[in-house]
């Protein structure tokens, strides 16, 4: 991965939000000086300080009087209601925006990139000075699918994820903690709940996102969209996203179908040699890896990988991340292929796979 440029000055939109947090850790990891970072947010969090690496601190300023022409990259990681806001004056202003709100993300000619996938969509980035950044489902589903769609000829996917509350931010997780320790003492969920429609303590709720048209939730809708446009716009993808009692961690089961000859054996070898990746996958009790597990690791792990008998040719396999750190990273990535920079998710830490071919220990 090549260096930052020095003379590029970061805005980040939303670096209160729990994505925002993330992005503060990542862009302090690769070496951005405070200097080259203003932290963003709505005026009644002006002057809020974060830590930034180990010795800085960034102040929040005010996001509606800021000047844009200072910067030259704007990101996105509030709601689509302050990217509405936000946007246009960032644009206007000259700055190169990478929006993670999905305002922009059905915007006809701005792309959106999974970095390393479709990078060459950013090609067509100078012509609305935006980039859509996928949600972290749609980032881990993409490079899960990738391999798998250019070796096998993916036709039909069909994914079901399983979001923890930390993408919720911190309050979602503050709701499971009191939920669940209001439950030992006899206090009704009811009384803890602000955040999910629904108790999550020791339950799933099967909703992430509002409803759509149709009955998917936007969650669902946008991680379809991003796989076709990552991918192919004529790929079959059905998604369903439910919010389950853990903290961290989203979970993926993903089903197949593919065009071409496909077995397990074959899907698992082009899956370990791809970027981004790590294949842990011994057919044993501990041989997989979990949703708790991911917290802080750079890459997607999949685990019970196996042939869909149910298709001609196809197969199925879990995958988990964490996908705040995930998403976080694909923003970085993208910020550096736009400022000329090249990236590889190869470079990242990676954990060895010492399984056979066939998945058994």
């Amino acid at each position: 991965m090549t260096a930052f440029p020095t003379d590029c000055r970061i805005a980040l939109v939303g670096a209160a939000s729990h994505l925002g947090q993330e992005l503060l850790s990542v862009l302090a990891e690769q070496g951005i000086p405070v200097e080259q970072l203003v932290a963003l947010g709505p005026a009644g969090t002006v002057g809020r300080e974060f830590s930034y690496g180990e010795d800085d601190d960034v102040s929040l300023q005010n996001m509606d009087t800021f000047d844009f022409s200072t910067v030259s990259l704007v990101i996105l990681a509030d709601t689509a209601a302050v990217a509405v806001k936000v946007g246009p004056r960032a644009v206007k202003a000259g700055a190169r925006v990478i929006d993670a709100s999905g305002h922009y993300s059905t915007e006809p000619g701005v792309p959106m990139v999974v970095a390393g996938v479709n990078s060459d969509d950013l090609d067509a980035v100078e012509r609305k000075r935006v980039v859509s950044a996928p949600t972290a489902s749609a980032v881990q589903a993409v490079l899960a699918l990738a391999p798998l769609y250019d070796s096998f000829q993916a036709s039909r996917a069909v994914i079901t994820a399983f979001h923890s509350t930390a993408d919720a931010g911190r309050e979602g997780m503050d709701e499971l903690f009191r939920q669940t320790r209001g439950i030992y003492v006899n206090e009704p969920p009811a009384s803890n709940k602000e955040i999910f429609a629904k108790q999550i303590a020791f339950n799933v709720i099967p909703q992430v996102g509002g409803f759509a048209e149709g009955g998917a939730t936007d969650d669902e809708l946008a991680v379809a969209l991003a796989v076709r446009k990552a991918l192919d716009p004529d790929l079959r993808v059905h998604v369903t996203a439910a919010r389950v009692a853990a903290f961290v961690g989203l979970g993926q089961y993903v089903t197949v179908e593919c065009d071409r000859p496909v077995t397990d054996k074959e899907a698992r070898e082009v899956l370990r040699q791809a970027d981004g990746l790590s294949v842990v996958d011994h057919r044993v009790d501990e041989g997989m890896v979990t949703m708790a597990e991911t917290s802080g690791e750079e890459r997607v792990f999949l685990s019970r990988l196996r042939s869909d008998l149910s298709v001609d040719s196809g197969v199925s396999f879990w995958s988990v991340s964490d996908g705040t750190r995930l998403q976080a990273l694909n923003i970085w990535q993208i910020a550096v292929l736009l400022t000329g920079g090249t990236v590889s998710w190869g470079a990242l830490p990676v954990a060895e796979d010492d399984g056979d071919e066939d998945g058994d220990e």
